[in-house]
């Protein structure tokens, strides 16, 4: 049997305050949902993307789903 997780938790205890993460791919799947679960756990997260009207939805789903959230 296998365990399904998710992104948020796979960070669920882990304070990442002070780190930083560069997520390249975000504006999409994968590299989404990790920025999103690492903007939780208090990382300032830059986001990387081709398309930057992706880039930009992304930025403000982050933002919308985590208040105080440190992207870029």
């Amino acid at each position: 049997m296998t365990e399904q997780r998710s992104a948020l938790r796979v960070v669920e205890g882990i304070d990442l305050s002070g780190k930083v993460c560069v997520i390249t791919g975000a504006s999409s799947g994968l590299g989404r949902e990790s920025a999103r679960a690492l903007a939780v756990a208090g990382a300032h997260v830059v986001l990387a993307a081709r398309n930057r009207d992706a880039l930009a939805e992304t930025t403000g789903w982050i933002a919308g789903e985590t208040p105080g959230a440190r992207i870029s």
